[in-house]
């Protein structure tokens, strides 16, 4: 099956589709990267769409071109060959092949975080910040006579839109973070295989974070850019993938029956 055609599986199989019957709220595509990503939500009139990732498309090594690969914007076929950087860069290679059941895990999971309210709290989030940055700070220069004094206000202007951004990225992360477990969860909820692919999943994204970690340092790769790093900034971390491999082993669905064969042989 083609990428799309297990993602359209997988939403079919879920019990999201049968709260969602019309198929037009949700949309599949091919995009680069190596992560599953959605916009948009499913209690929303227009939907979400969900990108899936171009490495879901290898089945084996040697579906891998070196070409194709782009590490921190250098291409794989420039690294210098050394030994270290050769077992990195074979790390890496494997992190991007998957099995199915991995692949299953990452979409299910993908839909399960559509199936939320963040547009709309999102929205909620902005409002409550610029209230913070824009709106307790104009009412205090309005109220005293800070506003006949233009470098006073422009710096207490300046202190509270720093601390609406911080703000709306707290609560945004702290969204995240508890939509991201949940959409776990509700992911392994659905059988054995998908608790196996998102044991699978997690190994191979930490493998691949080791592995850019050794080409990057052995390569001397150059660092994130004062503008990257302000961007990065704005990036939702959510629940970091080493946390989620704990949360997943927690959620093993074997492991009552082990516990109960570890009883009966104990008796």
């Amino acid at each position: 099956d083609s990428v799309e055609e297990l993602a359209l599986r997988e939403w079919n199989v879920s019990h999201i589709s049968r709260k969602y019957k019309l198929m037009d709220l949700m949309e599949f595509f091919l995009c680069s990267g190596t992560q599953v990503f959605s916009v948009g939500d499913l209690n929303t009139r227009s939907g979400a769409i969900v990108g899936l990732p171009h490495n879901f498309s290898y089945n084996t090594v040697d579906d891998i071109k070196l070409s194709e690969i782009s590490i921190y914007g250098v291409n794989a076929e420039q690294l210098e060959p050394d030994s270290e950087a050769a077992e990195a860069l074979k790390q890496l290679i494997q992190s991007l092949v998957l099995s199915e059941n991995a692949k299953k895990f990452a979409i299910t999971r993908e839909l399960h975080l559509c199936n939320n309210d963040r547009v709309i709290n999102g929205m909620l989030t902005t409002i409550f910040a610029s209230f913070l940055g824009i709106g307790v700070a104009q009412q205090i220069i309005l109220s005293t006579r800070i506003r006949r004094r233009h470098f006073q206000s422009l710096g207490l202007r300046l202190v509270f839109l720093t601390f609406g951004v911080f703000s709306y990225l707290v609560v945004r992360e702290m969204c995240y973070y508890s939509w991201m477990s949940s959409a776990d969860k509700a992911a392994i909820a659905q059988g054995e295989a998908y608790y196996d692919g998102a044991v699978e999943y997690y190994n191979k994204l930490l493998q691949r974070e080791q592995a850019l970690k050794q080409l990057r340092a052995g390569n001397k790769i150059r660092d994130q850019t004062v503008a990257e790093l302000a961007l990065s900034l704005m990036d939702i971390k959510g629940v970091p993938p080493k946390k989620c491999l704990e949360k997943v082993y927690e959620l093993n669905p074997r492991a009552d029956d082990e516990d109960e064969g570890d009883a009966m042989s104990s008796d």
